[in-house]
């Protein structure tokens, strides 16, 4: 199918880039897909902020997602990087649908790092308005991959 970039910029100390890629393919008739989530910086501390928001959200996703999908969530977290199979729904999806769902995972993963990072270094508070946000934009989600 195809891959998706963008990018967008983290309110932190120096203002890093978040760069966001979609991989889209399909296998045996069926959709697959894995959002990739990295940045690029050598900074101790940024690369320890972001493994904490990813563990988080992977957190998240376990208690309010797992059990709604048909496998299990994949993740891979290493070095300011965080890769997650993304569960694409089975059929006859149209193209446009599967991307406004892919676009709107997006923007909630975004938002709740946003959350989460404004409230840094209180780690606590930061996961609570994580939480907060995705289980605002979950309730608003199509379909849940």
């Amino acid at each position: 199918m195809g891959t998706l970039s963008c990018r967008t910029a983290l309110k932190y100390r120096y203002k890093p880039t978040v760069r966001y890629s979609v991989e889209l393919n399909t296998r045996g008739g069926r959709k697959t897909g894995e959002l990739k989530v990295s940045f690029r910086t050598q900074n101790a501390q940024l690369i320890s902020d972001l493994t904490g928001f990813f563990r988080c959200w992977a957190a998240l996703e376990q208690h309010y997602i797992s059990s709604r999908l048909s496998q299990d969530i994949s993740y891979t977290i290493e070095n300011g990087r965080f890769t997650r199979a993304l569960a694409l729904p089975y059929g006859s999806t149209s193209d446009e649908l599967l991307g406004a769902v892919v676009a709107d995972y997006m923007a909630m993963f975004d938002g709740a790092m946003k959350q989460y990072f404004a409230l840094l270094p209180d780690t606590g508070a930061a996961a609570a308005a994580a939480e907060r946000s995705y289980t605002a934009d979950l309730a608003k989600q199509r379909t849940i991959i």
